[in-house]
This record gives C-alpha cells, structure tokens and sequence, in this order.
C-alpha cells in the first residue's frame, strides 16, 4: 500500500511526524512499520502494529520502545482512524522502568514529504 504520514502529538506535550509503511495482507488485516520523530525531546522511536477493519471503523493497535544508560520506555496503544481522513484520536499505556500512565494521543494525518 505505500508509505502514510501523520501529525503525532500527545497530552504529555510530545509531537512530531509519524512516518508508516503500511502492507495489506488480506481481508480487512494491515500490517505496518515505521517510526516517530518526537521533536519535543528529540528522539526517534522505531514503532510497529497492525491496523484492523473492525465494525467499519479503522482501529490501529501500535507499539514502540526506546531506552537510555539508566530507563527502559515502551508504548502501547490504540487509535480510532476515521475511514475518510484517516485521522484519529487514541490513547496509549507509556511505561518509565515500572511506572505506567495513560496518554491521549492524536494522529493527523498530512503528505509524506
């Protein structure tokens, strides 16, 4: 299917662009890889999930992680993508070691450079 890109940004305050190659692997099934550039911090995490056709709405379950000299970071989450503008809002499980919290995301989606 080719490559997707969005607006990424959080209730923490992190944003940045969403860049996704996205493959059809049948059915109402995608699967895709890519990553964030989170310009609020500087930092590039490489991210990965699938996206389902679910009840006629596009649901992304995605995942990524980074780590320091000292943390170890991972995300889990979920977007509602509207079927038109592929935009959607969403909330994530960000985890610090062993601290958790529930961040609202929103992806919007733009052209890819």
């Amino acid at each position: 299917m080719g490559d997707f890109c969005f607006n990424f940004s959080d209730s923490k305050g992190d944003s940045g662009p969403m860049k996704i190659g996205v493959s059809h692997i049948g059915g109402g099934h995608y699967n895709f890889s890519g990553h964030i550039n989170v310009v609020t911090s500087a930092t590039i995490l490489s991210v990965l999930g699938n996206i389902e056709l679910i009840n006629n709405q596009l649901v992304m379950v995605f995942r990524s992680s980074d780590a320091d000299a000292t943390n170890l970071y991972t995300n889990n989450g979920v977007v509602y993508l509207d079927r038109q503008s592929l935009s959607g809002t969403g909330k994530y499980l960000f985890t610090q070691n062993t601290t958790s919290s529930v961040i609202n995301v929103t992806l919007t989606k733009t052209v890819c450079p």
